[in-house]
């Protein structure tokens, strides 16, 4: 089951959906994708609930403004309740708080946040909403005067947000009038797709790193993954996400009555633990950047899913040992000076050159252009590379370089 929302739909999730004819909840939304052009299923929602009521098939959103609709229709649903507590970083901290006795962590509203003294806080912590999406709101700080700047910022931040000046994604995808504060963890960034089967068995569709360009990065420029690395985290993976969900289905006094879908981010601490950034529920990588399964492994992660499937993680990874390609997906910010040509609805002649940046990949398997004239990001690419130098160069390219006029 599928409910299909903006901001982006890529076209091989609509062939996904066509293969399976799993059902599309028909919507406004939906009709923006052009999808009365594809075979899919789409279905009324009286048809959607009745089906969600007969048959335990997984219920997935491709992308998290989506999930105000799943509320509305399903109101006391299982998929709620976990939705809820995953998609609040605060509850889901508090919720694992068991598992991690000893982090530190709080929530401010902007009112405690005008306050807040540097000296009351962890030396080292990063601070973002509590209810966010792609590293919007999020920031480093780790002296006074970092928290000074950074403070400054959110306050001036939440203001546009609160005159609706800010209006990228709904108040239940990112709210900026509260805050969560939490300590760093030093360590390797990573996320993973996978979902909860209906026993709490975490099934991993794949494991991603996430690098960034110096400590005070926090984009969302690429995610990498190798048969290596993938073989090197799984066990741990798979052990953490069991525990996990065994935790937080105690905290709700609930069960899952279906597969679960979600994208999760860890910190690989020193001695090897997992500890959670973020769960992000009903739903894979943003953006569709999830489909890097298929690129790099053979998975479709919504067949997987939908078909209560398995990777075969045994045979893909039978030649870690001798498989240096590393593929990776890398995301690219709309430019500055095409942002305010939008902004001002102007008529320069302006563009994205895509065949510009198409030439910086060594192997391309993909590239996904994004209507920059309405969105926060130009380009999406999908790669694959055995050169660890070009990791670093796209990591850091700049996006002004591409802007043709």
């Amino acid at each position: 089951m599928f409910i299909v929302e903006q901001p982006f739909a890529s076209d091989f999730f609509f062939r996904s959906l066509e293969k399976l004819q799993a059902p599309v909840l028909a919507s406004a939304a939906a009709e923006e994708f052009n999808v009365a052009n594809r075979n899919l299923n789409l279905v009324s929602d009286k048809e959607f609930v009745e089906y969600y009521r007969k048959i335990p098939e997984p219920l997935y959103c491709n992308s998290e403004n989506g999930l105000s609709r799943v509320a509305t229709l399903f109101p006391d649903a299982p998929f709620v309740r976990f939705a809820e507590l995953f998609k609040n970083k605060t509850k889901f901290r508090q919720a694992v708080a068991p598992l991690y006795p000893n982090f530190v962590f709080r929530e401010v509203d902007l009112t405690e946040l005008q306050t807040l003294r540097y000296e009351d806080l962890p030396r080292r912590f990063v601070i973002k909403p509590s209810v966010g999406f792609l590293s919007v709101g999020v920031r480093f700080v780790d002296s006074a005067a970092d928290w000074e700047r950074v403070r400054t910022e959110i306050l001036r931040e939440s203001a546009a947000f609160a005159d609706g000046k800010s209006a990228d994604f709904p108040r239940e995808v990112v709210d900026l009038t509260r805050y969560l504060i939490e300590e760093t963890v030093d360590g390797e960034e990573i996320a993973v797709d996978a979902y909860f089967a209906v026993d709490g068995t975490p099934v991993v569709l794949d494991v991603l790193r996430h690098p960034f360009a110096d400590a005070t990065d926090v984009r969302d420029r690429i995610y990498t993954t190798s048969k290596k690395f993938v073989r090197r985290l799984l066990p741990t993976l798979e052990t953490t996400l069991a525990r996990i969900g065994a935790t937080v289905a105690d905290a709700l006094d609930t069960s899952f009555d279906r597969a679960f879908p979600f994208h999760a981010e860890f910190r690989v601490a020193a001695d090897g633990s997992l500890v959670p950034i973020e769960i992000n529920p009903g739903r894979f990588a943003g953006w569709h950047t999830t489909e890097l399964a298929f690129y790099a492994y053979g998975v479709d992660v919504y067949e997987t899913l939908t078909r209560g499937l398995r990777p075969d993680w045994d045979q893909i990874l039978a030649d870690a040992e001798t498989d240096d390609a590393v593929s990776y997906f890398a995301i690219f910010e709309t430019p500055s000076a095409l942002a305010a040509v939008a902004a001002t609805a102007a008529t320069d002649d302006v563009a994205f050159d895509y065949d510009a940046l198409a030439r910086e990949f060594s192997t391309l398997f993909e590239l996904r252009r994004v209507d920059w004239r309405r969105r926060p990001l130009a380009a999406i690419a999908f790669a694959q590379t055995t050169e660890p130098q070009e990791l670093e160069r796209v990591l850091k390219l700049d996006v002004e370089r591409f802007v043709r006029r």
